[in-house]
């Protein structure tokens, strides 16, 4: 008889153990500090950006502007148009450089006649890397643009292109 009643206190005991925990838990979530000027945070912990993907509309537009001008043989245009606001576009040598850089790849691997989002890649919830293909009748090139969303909006902070894909299948392969 004791026996049956050890295990029912120990399953009270037990129960009540996880509810206090669970209490505390939330309590510990609830009574964190939030930053103002950070991005609203949903109940599961995930920044906006992650929840709706809202935030993401105009940095992409502007990546997806900047593939089209490119195709349109316009690149200074385009580079200009996609470091507005960004650290790397206060530097006009450096975006004169990126210029020359672009027009020398295409001259390279041949005009770029098309371009394709292949992933998106997210650190909290205001980075995110952006991974595109172009493509032109020679090869596939490999972009990779970092973004950062900051007090002035949307920024490039880093980009690459080159011709190392092959990594992305490797990526894929499950493990």
């Amino acid at each position: 008889m004791t026996h049956g009643k050890f295990q029912r206190t120990t399953i009270i005991t037990l129960f009540l153990t996880m509810n206090l925990l669970i209490l505390c838990g939330l309590s510990l979530s609830s009574a964190q500090d939030t930053n103002p000027a950070a991005p609203a945070r949903s109940p599961a912990g995930l920044g906006r950006f992650e929840k709706t993907l809202s935030g993401e509309r105009e940095i992409r537009s502007r990546v997806e502007t900047f593939f089209k001008s490119i195709e349109g043989g316009k690149t200074g245009e385009a580079f200009r148009a996609l470091m507005k606001g960004s650290p790397l576009g206060e530097n006009t040598e450096s975006v004169d450089k990126l210029v020359v850089e672009t027009k020398d790849i295409v001259e390279t691997y041949g005009a770029i006649k098309d371009h394709e989002l292949i992933r998106i890649s997210r650190v909290g919830s205001r980075t995110i890397r952006f991974t595109y293909f172009t493509y032109s009748a020679n090869y596939p090139l490999k972009w990779e643009l970092y973004c950062f969303l900051g007090k002035s909006g949307w920024q490039i902070l880093d980009f690459s292109v080159n011709n190392k894909f092959t990594e992305l299948f490797d990526a894929a392969m499950p493990k």
